[in-house]
């Protein structure tokens, strides 16, 4: 269905990584037209990648370091060494570590997500964002009774729901060990 994202699977029985699962994921996610610009997984999968390119960091044939942009919706840094930041990156596209991606079960490693965060219609908004309900805001506590200790403590807030206008771009490899 045109609703459905790409998912490539083994039918719950777990595989071997390879880069070729991962050029013919980002393969088919580009036929169903979506523009993968991001790939995020989990730190196992992380390392499990690495592995796989290791051999062949002497030519860098897919692995690498690319520089990115921080932002929300449009509002962006100077891009990458302009604030510092460097991540690694599987065929150009930057490949985002994260501690909550979900594994398929026992002895597996984490999923591999490839997103779409572009805006190539040009609505202002990418296929998959973040939609703000509640602004960035500062929070600052200063009472002595509730913090237990003479400080005062801050932390910013703000809430916003995933949305994703293009689901048929995006992409997810799964049943990995």
């Amino acid at each position: 269905s045109n609703l459905d994202a790409y998912v490539n699977h083994n039918n719950g029985t777990l595989r071997d990584l390879t880069a070729d699962i991962i050029r013919t994921s980002l393969a088919n996610v580009r036929k169903r037209g979506g523009n993968t610009n991001v790939i995020v997984t989990g730190y196992d999968t992380y390392a499990k990648i690495q592995g796989i390119f290791e051999n062949q960091a002497r030519y860098l044939p897919g692995w690498g370091e690319t520089t990115i942009q921080v932002g929300i919706q449009g509002v962006k840094t100077a891009l990458g060494t302009g604030v510092g930041i460097k991540v690694a990156s599987i065929y150009g596209i930057p490949l985002i570590q994260a501690v909550d991606t979900p594994d398929d079960g026992s002895g597996s490693i984490q999923r591999i997500y490839l997103l779409d965060t572009t805006d190539p219609e040009g609505n202002g908004v990418g296929r998959l964002n973040i939609a703000l309900t509640m602004p960035p805001s500062y929070i600052e506590g200063r009472n002595p009774l509730y913090l237990n200790q003479f400080v005062i403590k801050g932390a910013y807030a703000l809430m916003g729901d995933v949305v994703a206008y293009h689901l048929h771009g995006q992409g997810k490899i799964r049943d990995l060990q």
